[in-house]
């Protein structure tokens, strides 16, 4: 049996609660919450990518800067389309 070292955990784990806190941050914006925006964590990275459509270059920008906000240090890969 190996032993992982310490603060090294399972990076799906990690990833889905990285992915999780940035979902409450957006869910939190009333004009946020309803577009359809995905969210994907790479925690070994420190990065998060937002992808889906937003109707204004605004809300794409307010959408990444509520990301940012979900763990201190975190990169934002924008790929969200506006339309």
């Amino acid at each position: 049996e190996t032993k992982k070292p310490l603060g090294i955990g399972d990076p799906k784990k990690a990833n889905a609660g990285l992915e999780q806190a940035v979902r409450v941050k957006l869910d939190s914006d009333a004009q946020i919450k309803g577009l359809s925006i995905s969210v994907a964590a790479d925690v070994t990275r420190n990065q998060i990518t937002l992808s889906g459509t937003v109707p204004s270059d605004l809300l794409a920008a307010k959408a990444v800067d509520l990301a940012k906000s979900a763990q201190a240090g975190v990169v934002v890969s924008n790929k969200l389309i506006v339309k």
